[in-house]
């Protein structure tokens, strides 16, 4: 099913698709493969709410909270139309997929996947480098230890 703003503008769903490149899914859901898309899968959502950082040219990074009201593809350039929530300003940013040497000039982020890379760095953290196969502890001492214990043999 295509989106309203989608109908306007033609692209090889079949192609794109299979290339993980751009694709309507369920929901109003939408996979965008870009840099600029910071949520779980690049997938993004009408109706969700996101922040956005861009960098106008005659100032610094501005953050603006926004919700996304529609997504489209249209040779090679991705549109994402979305409303600024404080102010209700709808624009649209647009960016090119299959560019490689073109920078982001925003980036959309999910506001669960960004707290889910903060737990994913609390942890990493917290564990140190738990990937070190010498630090961490083996399933077969855990196993021992729990077996030796004396307060969790019972006798019937």
């Amino acid at each position: 099913m295509k989106n309203p703003a989608q109908n306007r503008y033609p692209y090889d769903a079949t192609v794109l698709g299979l290339d993980g490149t751009y694709q309507v899914l369920d929901n109003n859901s939408f996979l965008a493969k870009s840099d600029c898309i910071a949520s779980t899968g690049n997938v993004i959502t009408v109706d969700k709410e996101y922040i956005l950082f861009y960098s106008p040219k005659e100032t610094g990074i501005k953050i603006l909270d926004v919700v996304l009201v529609d997504c489209y593809y249209f040779e090679g350039i991705i549109y994402l139309i979305v409303r600024e929530f404080k102010s209700q300003r709808v624009f649209t940013i647009s960016h090119c997929l299959p560019c490689k040497e073109s920078h982001c000039t925003w980036i959309l982020v999910d506001l669960d996947y960004f707290i889910d890379r903060m737990d994913y760095q609390a942890i990493r953290q917290y564990c140190g480098n738990c990937d070190d196969s010498e630090k961490r502890p083996s399933d077969e001492n855990k196993h021992q230890n729990i077996h030796d214990d004396d307060l969790l043999e019972f006798e019937f």
